[in-house]
């Protein structure tokens, strides 16, 4: 038995939001890309998985080849990457839950989050507003303890001695939309939709931000609260032996260390490899979907041109010689498409084109 590879990558095989309107001369031929959608084998489906941490839950399914039904333990698993890690005598930390410094703005009578993890903070800067945050609440009665740390300039982790019971989303399902319908949710959102509050008001006073915008950067108007979940990662026994990771994500280097597997960065040509026998090889890559919904499909198709002569390319030339079995792209929604090399000389199915297929539900 040879190596397998399996692609997890969101906005890939599903159907593409205005894909159809772009006018045929703007769409790049890709033939092997149509070749793998009409000759692979598919799985759809019959109700898509739209769970807003279904990207996350995907990745550690595909990891441990297990179902996943329970509450995420997704900032443990951020905080795993980190430098640095969160010790504090002073607090006894049972749970944690990120809270992401970002940008918030008005559109006529809403708001948007526009801008988070690009906002050229400074280590520095970020400890400050911490700092508020942290000073401000100690002058504070409340019931709920907690600490604010800054880990990295852009990554802030809230440690709560309570659990946080909370629904919340992840920033990249809420960039560019309303954030009404995104708020905090569940039985304590009460507490937590006013402390988001409160964070918001310490920022707009604090003088980090108007040193910032005096120096033409935007003010840190608000956080984002999500990821939240038990501090203390399950004790993990489980053996995932030749298993490889490649993505350029903070969470899966969180997972890799969980998990005492290899990770590595997305690599820019897949023939860069050696695949070994009987190695799992997983890649993580969230970019197409980070297109779609900023709603970029030029970006969207010029990236599909890259995965094909970077990746298709070479993924077909090693099931032809046999360096590997199989390969499979995952889509978090569930669907699925797996190619063989006896699945690519289907001969008979007729090659159609991509804009055709992901224009529609299959």
């Amino acid at each position: 038995m040879t190596a397998s590879l399996t692609f997890i990558v969101p906005g890939l095989l599903d159907p593409v939001p205005y894909l159809e309107q772009l006018p045929a001369q703007e769409l790049p031929e890709l033939p092997l890309f149509n070749k793998i959608l009409s000759r692979g084998q598919w799985t759809v489906p019959p109700h898509e998985n739209t769970h807003p941490y279904g990207f996350y839950s995907t990745i550690i399914s595909e990891l441990t080849q297990t179902e996943i039904n329970s509450t995420l333990p997704l900032a443990s698993l951020l905080c795993l990457a980190e430098n640095q890690s969160i010790e504090d005598p002073r607090l006894k930390q049972k749970w944690i839950m990120r809270v992401d410094p970002c940008v918030m703005l008005p559109d006529r009578d809403q708001l948007l989050l526009g801008k988070i993890y690009l906002n050229n903070i400074e280590q520095g800067e970020a400890d400050q507003l911490v700092q508020e945050i942290n000073a401000f609440y100690k002058t504070i009665e409340d019931d709920i303890q907690w600490q604010l740390y800054a880990l990295a300039p852009e990554h802030w982790y809230l440690v709560c001695e309570q659990p946080i019971k909370l629904d919340t989303f992840p920033p990249e399902k809420v960039l560019n939309k309303p954030l009404k319908q995104f708020l905090p949710a569940g039985k304590d959102s009460a507490y937590w939709r006013n402390l988001l509050n409160e964070f918001q008001m310490i920022l707009h006073q604090s003088p980090v931000n108007q040193q910032r915008m005096q120096q033409g950067k935007s003010a840190l108007n608000s956080v984002w609260f999500w990821g939240n979940g038990p501090i203390e990662l399950a004790e993990n026994n489980m053996e995932l032996n030749n298993t490889q990771l490649y993505s350029d994500l903070d969470f899966v280097k969180g997972l890799a260390k969980h998990y005492k597997t290899e990770s590595a960065p997305i690599p820019e040509q897949l023939k860069s490899l050696a695949f070994t026998e009987q190695n799992r090889h997983i890649f993580i890559i969230r970019d197409f979907m980070d297109d779609i919904e900023q709603r970029d499909l030029f970006q969207w198709l010029e990236r599909l041109k890259m995965f094909e002569s970077h990746f298709l390319e070479d993924i077909v030339e090693s099931l032809r010689n046999k360096t590997i079995d199989e390969c499979e792209l995952v889509s978090p929604t569930g669907r699925r498409l797996v190619i063989t090399k006896g699945l690519l000389l289907r001969f008979w199915r007729k090659n159609r084109k991509y804009h055709d297929i992901l224009a529609r539900v299959l």
